[in-house]
């Protein structure tokens, strides 16, 4: 077997923190963490970045629904707790579009800024509603009534819905459903039953981080067919919100703690473990957020123990990824 010290003419560097620079492969053991960490500059993802304050929106509102993979520069379709409130945001400001054809909030989205469907929300309701850009356009209904519900999906059509309550009486869900843009089929269950608020990915790799009530480190991850337990958030979170583009690859801000104290905490995950980060500028619970890609996220509305504020603040994470080497 070949050794690394024969391929790349060094021996591995034993350290007590990760770099902060490194060139591309390079390995190193932390000797605090026990772990042997690989080196990537591949691509720029939530390992380092800050907030900062953006547009505000036109109206307040808590628990709106977002778009869940924009590609485009920071674009958010979203419909809240008042029916049929929707706005865009261009990066620099908000405003306001066409209502959908159905409209209540604490429901799910899924897709782009020009394709995009939102499904259930308050009063535990089926109803779905599909945005091209221009106009809405009723959608088939999923086939369980609930709200408080996640969901990830790259599209209108291409999209995953999971968790939620149920209202009379109150009743965490656990169930999955996928859409493809003619049929809601339902798939395997999640293990935990809960309030989802949040999730982020893909309808083939997922994240539900979020969860609640009470407050718990609980996650879920999602590979395509089944859903499985990962490790859990270093602080207990719930009416939170995040970004992300997959399975392992997110970030979580804001929300309450298990003293339901509002926070600005920020955590990131890599498919591996949960590192914090820097905080949001303000505490925040029940807000919404957006993701462009990999390397930003939008938090906007929410409730900040008094008032529903308008602002907007801007993630912008850049840097190298770190990534954690499973050795048998």
């Amino acid at each position: 077997m070949s050794e690394l010290k024969t391929i790349k003419g060094g021996t591995i560097k034993v350290v007590t923190s990760d770099p902060s620079t490194f060139y591309e492969g390079q390995v190193w053991y932390n000797i605090t963490t026990s772990k042997l960490r690989l080196g990537s500059l591949a691509s720029p993802d939530y390992s380092s970045g800050t907030w900062s304050i953006g547009g505000n929106t036109n109206s307040a509102y808590s628990e709106m629904s977002s778009t869940k993979y924009d590609t485009d520069d920071q674009m958010t379709r979203s419909q809240g707790t008042t029916a049929g409130n929707s706005e865009t945001y261009n990066g620099t400001s908000w405003s306001t579009i066409p209502v959908g054809t159905f409209g209540s909030g604490y429901g799910a989205g899924m897709g782009t800024k020009d394709d995009y469907t939102y499904a259930n929300g308050q009063g535990s309701t089926t109803g779905a509603s599909t945005w091209n850009g221009a106009s809405w356009s009723s959608a088939p209904n999923p086939n369980n009534a609930r709200y408080d519900v996640a969901s990830a999906g790259v599209s209108s059509t291409d999209g995953l819905i999971f968790g939620g309550n149920y209202y009379p009486p109150s009743t965490q869900q656990n169930h999955t459903e996928i859409y493809n843009g003619t049929t809601w089929t339902e798939l395997n269950n999640m293990n935990t039953a809960t309030r989802t608020y949040d999730g982020f990915g893909t309808s083939s790799s997922a994240i539900s981080p979020t969860r609640g009530e009470p407050a718990q480190t609980l996650c879920e991850s999602w590979n395509g067919t089944s859903w499985t337990a990962v490790s859990v958030l270093n602080t207990a979170i719930n009416q939170a919100a995040g970004s992300g583009s997959s399975n392992a690859d997110t970030l979580v801000f804001g929300g309450t703690d298990i003293a339901s104290a509002r926070i600005a905490n920020t955590q990131s995950w890599d498919g591996v473990g949960w590192t914090n980060k820097n905080d949001l500028n303000a505490i925040i619970s029940n807000h919404s957020a957006s993701n462009n890609g990999t390397s930003s996220a939008l938090s906007f509305l929410g409730f900040n123990g008094s008032t529903n504020p308008l602002s907007t603040e801007e993630w912008s994470g850049t840097g190298s990824i770190t990534r954690t080497i499973t050795t048998t």
